[in-house]
């Protein structure tokens, strides 16, 4: 540990560029010299930016593993970046990057091959995910939706031909029976007046804190009027007088 621990800090010091933080997206950037120029990479925290340099510079100045495996993980990193390049909101690449975390990370799937990989490894993966993770049906369809997000990425990137792609072959009626189909009771489904409270004065705090910051105002909103977020964003100082609140 202490030898790999000191061969990370070699290559980190020898890393030529800033590791520079984005507080508007919340993202660690860097740059690289690729064999097409300067390219610039970003992660959600320092320490997993670190252990992308320390990879780019194992793998021989490229993020390109020296095999002629294509894994799920480096497919979900590309489809990322793909994500921002297209100009997702930084929420949306947040979530993104929970679910890689929920669903994926440290699996076999992650690590296997996406150029062998068939319609029987995915509904494999899906239907275990949702056995141990106790998947309502919703969170089974955002799941494979995602594995498909990926692979339709790697067909654009022409890793894999079009009519290739095993998610086009998945079954998708095989999941059904092993969704979770137990209803919550109440009390797990709304907030108790104590809960509401207690929100509402962590949003309050957060106002005082971060007062250039959109969300707590947005949440308050709609937690205290009960409008939906389209609604909120539609909202004009027009459409609010002393005692009431217009929606159109």
């Amino acid at each position: 540990q202490q030898i790999d621990m000191d061969k990370r800090k070699k290559i980190l010091s020898a890393h030529p560029y800033k590791l520079v933080y984005n507080e508007k997206k919340g993202r660690w950037y860097t740059r690289f010299k690729g064999d097409n120029g300067i390219i610039q990479r970003n992660r959600p925290t320092k320490g997993e930016l670190e252990d992308l340099i320390v990879e780019f510079y194992e793998n021989g100045e490229s993020f390109e593993k020296k095999t002629d495996t294509y894994t799920f993980a480096q497919a979900h990193d590309r489809w990322l970046e793909v994500q921002e390049e297209y100009g997702r909101n930084p929420n949306t690449l947040y979530r993104y990057e929970s679910d890689w975390r929920r669903f994926f990370s440290g699996t076999k799937f992650a690590k296997k091959d996406i150029l062998t990989m068939t319609p029987h490894d995915i509904e494999s993966f899906v239907i275990e995910r949702i056995k141990t993770m106790g998947l309502k049906r919703q969170a089974g369809v955002d799941l494979l939706g995602y594995i498909n997000g990926v692979f339709y990425s790697a067909v654009m990137d022409r890793r894999i031909p079009k009519n290739e792609n095993p998610c086009d072959l998945v079954d998708k009626k095989r999941f059904n029976r092993f969704y979770n189909k137990e209803k919550k009771p109440q009390s797990q489904r709304t907030l108790s007046i104590d809960e509401i409270r207690r929100l509402i004065d962590r949003l309050n705090f957060d106002v005082t804190e971060r007062p250039t910051s959109l969300s707590p105002y947005g949440v308050r909103l709609s937690l205290l009027t009960g409008m939906r977020s389209g609604e909120i964003c539609g909202l004009r100082w027009s459409n609010v007088t002393d005692n009431t609140i217009i929606i159109c």
